[in-house]
């Protein structure tokens, strides 16, 4: 009775330890996302290189071709906004903060719009001729329209 006992036990352990396992695979390849960064056409580029889409996204650059830029971004606690800031500003949640309460302060610059979701991501990017925003290479189906200039990651 005893080792029945200790041989189901010791299998609900790998069946745990599988479980656990897997979500962790799961969260790893999810966390790998590729990011797309997209604009409104009218924006004028083709492309963007990483520096320039940093720059944008930093408050630095506030112009393209002529017309004033219009970054979207998503909540901090958002995976594709993380993975953003990872991939294409080289930045954590924190750092990027810290960033925009400094510019806010000495430049009294306005961080960019910040979106729930990435249908709204999309709205606001097409309706604003300097839209310019990202996506997780799921979500690009939601994208109709817009200009994918930059891809980051895998």
């Amino acid at each position: 009775m005893r080792t029945s006992i200790r041989i189901l036990l010791e299998n609900l352990l790998w069946t745990f330890a599988l479980c656990v396992a897997a979500i962790a695979a799961g969260t790893i390849a999810r966390a790998a996302d590729e990011i797309v960064v997209v604009v409104n056409p009218k924006v004028g580029a083709e492309t963007m290189t990483a520096d320039q889409v940093r720059a944008i996204f930093l408050g630095e650059k506030e112009y393209w071709n002529g017309t004033r830029v219009y970054p979207v971004t998503f909540p901090e606690g958002s995976r594709v906004m993380q993975e953003f800031l990872r991939l294409g500003l080289g930045m954590t949640i924190n750092e990027y903060r810290s960033w925009w309460i400094k510019r806010i302060f000495r430049r009294a610059d306005v961080p960019p719009q910040s979106v729930s979701t990435p249908e709204e991501a999309v709205e606001v990017i097409r309706s604003h001729p300097g839209g310019i925003g990202f996506l997780s290479a799921g979500d690009m189906a939601e994208a109709d329209g817009l200009r994918p200039v930059l891809r980051l990651g895998p």
